[in-house]
C-alpha cells in the first residue's frame, strides 16, 4: 500500500466548503431516529475534525555499528552471520521457506556453543544454499545432530525429522528428474555430497560407500574433477565428506587434495624446526633406510602439533585454523606400506601411520569435526602389533607412543590390551612409573588439552 504524506492525509473533502443535502425517498422517513443520527453525524463532521490533535509522526532510525559488530564476532562464524539477530541472517534466501523447525536446525548449525556442525561448514552449507534437495538434506543432517545433542552428545541415531527430510530429498530429486538420464549438475552432485554426510553421520559405511561410487562416476561423467574445481564450495565439500568416510575405514581417498587443501600439507618454516626429534629421525634412517614415507609426514605433524593449542575456554591457536589436519590425514591414507611386501620397516611404518591417523581423531573432534569414529583404525593397530612383531631398539620411545594412541582411542577388551602392552613393555624399558612414560609419549607428538596436561594425565 503507497504512503500517504499527512498534507495530503489532512485535506478537507472537496465540497466540505459549500452545502451538502440529504434526501429521502419517504418524506416521512425524516422523522425517524436513525435518519436524525445520520442528519446530526453528518452535520457534526467537520467541527469533528477541527477539534483533532495533530497527529505526532515518528521516526524509526536504526543504526548500525559494523565495526562493533565485529569486534564481539566469533572467529569461527562468518561476520555475515552477526547481521540479524542471532545467528539466522535475515537476507539469505533459502531454497525452502523455514517454518518454526527449519530455524531451529539452521540456528543448531551456527550454534557457538555446540560446535559439532562447524567443521567446513562454509563449503557445505553454501552448497546446500544453491539447491531445494540438497538444502532439505542440510536439515535431516541438522537432525542427526539435534537427536544427539538432546540425547547428552551419544552417536545419533536416526528420527522422525531426519527420515522426513531425507525423503522429500530424494522425493523431490527424483520428481526433478522424471527418469530422464542426463549429466549430472553440480546440484546433483551436491545431493549426493549431502546423503554422504547423511551416512557418515549415522554410520552407515555401506551406504557411504555406495554413493562414494556414485559421486566418482558422477564427477567423471561432467569432465573430471578438474572441471568440479571451477566450483570451489562443491570440490571443497566433495573432498570433506569424502576423507570423513575414508578415515573412519581406513581407505585411500579417490579425489586428490583440492587445491586449497594443498597449501596445508606443509608448515611454514620457522625457528621450531629445531624442536625437531632428531635423534628419532635419524635412529629411524639408520634402522629402516628404505621406509622413508612416513618419517617425511611425521616431521610436518610435529610441526604443525608444536604450533597448535586449544586453551581450556574452547579458544584455538592453529596454523590454516586447523586446515592441515585434513592434508596430513589424506597424506596417511595414500600410505600402504605393506601393499608391495612384508619387511620389519614395513610394518613398523604401518604401525605408526596408522597411530598417526589415530592421534588426529581427537584434535579432529576439536577443531568441530563430528562423528569421529576410529574404531576400525584401533583394531588394525592392535591386529598389527599382535601378529608382526617389530625390533623397537633404538626408538623404544615411539614404541610406546604408538601403544598410547591405541589407549586413547580404544574401549573394552582393545583397551584392555593396549593397557596390558604399555605396562609391559615400560617395565622391560625400564620405566618404574607412568609419569616416565608419560614423559617419554609427549616428546613423539602432543597437544595439550587434547590428550592433556601432565598433572591431570591418568594411569591406564
Amino acid at each position: 500500500m503507497d504512503e500517504v504524506s499527512p498534507a495530503e492525509e489532512e485535506q478537507p473533502e472537496a465540497n466540505s466548503e459549500g452545502f451538502q443535502f440529504i434526501s429521502f425517498n419517504d418524506p416521512k422517513n425524516m422523522s425517524s431516529s436513525s435518519s436524525l443520527s445520520l442528519i446530526r453525524r453528518h452535520a457534526m463532521k467537520q467541527i469533528g475534525k477541527s477539534r483533532r490533535r495533530p497527529r505526532a509522526h515518528r521516526k524509526l532510525e536504526l543504526v548500525l555499528d559494523a565495526q562493533k559488530m565485529q569486534t564481539h564476532a566469533s572467529p569461527h562464524i562468518p561476520k555475515s552471520w552477526w547481521l540479524g539477530a542471532g545467528p539466522m541472517d535475515p537476507f539469505v534466501k533459502y531454497p525452502i521457506d523455514l517454518g518454526s523447525k527449519e530455524r531451529e536446525l539452521v540456528t543448531l548449525i551456527f550454534n557457538k556453543e555446540i560446535r559439532s556442525q562447524l567443521a567446513l561448514r562454509d563449503a557445505w552449507f553454501s552448497v546446500g544454499l544453491s539447491d531445494t534437495a540438497t538444502f532439505l538434506l542440510v536439515l535431516a543432517n541438522s537432525a542427526l545432530v539435534m537427536d544427539s545433542v538432546r540425547h547428552g552428545g551419544r552417536d545419533p541415531e536416526e528420527s522422525a525429522d531426519a527420515l522426513q527430510y531425507q525423503t522429500r530429498a530424494i522425493r523431490y530429486t527424483n520428481s526433478k528428474l522424471g527418469g530422464l538420464i542426463v549429466v549430472p549438475t553440480d546440484e546433483m552432485i551436491g545431493n549426493v555430497t549431502g546423503l554422504m554426510c547423511y551416512n557418515v553421520i549415522l554410520g552407515k559405511y555401506d551406504a557411504w560407500v555406495m554413493h562414494r561410487n556414485g559421486l566418482i562416476s558422477m564427477v567423471q561423467l561432467v569432465g573430471g574433477v578438474e572441471r568440479i574445481a571451477l566450483n570451489v564450495q562443491l570440490r571443497l565439500t566433495i573432498s570433506w565428506v569424502e576423507i570423513q568416510g575414508a578415515f573412519a575405514l581406513d581407505l585411500e581417498c579417490a579425489f586428490p587434495l583440492p587445491a586449497q587443501w594443498e597449501q596445508y600439507s606443509h608448515p611454514i618454516a620457522d625457528h621450531q624446526e629445531t624442536l625437531l626429534p632428531l635423534k628419532l629421525c635419524e635412529a629411524w634412517t639408520v634402522k629402516w633406510p628404505r621406509s622413508q614415507d612416513w618419517l617425511d609426514v611425521y616431521r610436518d605433524l610435529f610441526l604443525f602439533s608444536r604450533q597448535t593449542f586449544f586453551d581450556t575456554l574452547g579458544g584455538i591457536q592453529s596454523p590454516h585454523s586447523g586446515g592441515w589436519t585434513n592434508a596430513i590425514m589424506q597424506r596417511l591414507l595414500a600410505m600402504r606400506p605393506l601393499r608391495n611386501n612384508s619387511s620389519p620397516g614395513s610394518n613398523a611404518e604401518e604401525a605408526c601411520r596408522v597411530a598417526s591417523l589415530i592421534y588426529l581423531a581427537p584434535i579432529w573432534r576439536k577443531f568441530g569435526v563430528f562423528p569421529v569414529r576410529s574404531i576400525v583404525l584401533v583394531s588394525k593397530l592392535r591386529s598389527l602389533l599382535s601378529s608382526h612383531r617389530v625390533d623397537w631398539t633404538g626408538l623404544e620411545s615411539l614404541h610406546l607412543w604408538v601403544l598410547y594412541m591405541g589407549y586413547v582411542e580404544s574401549s573394552g577388551e582393545d583397551r584392555e590390551w593396549f593397557v596390558s602392552e604399555l605396562d609391559a613393555w615400560s617395565v622391560r624399558y625400564g620405566l618404574e612409573s607412568w609419569d616416565l612414560v608419560q614423559q617419554c609419549v609427549r616428546t613423539i607428538l602432543w597437544i595439550d588439552n587434547v590428550f592433556g596436561a601432565p598433572d591431570n594425565l591418568k594411569s591406564p
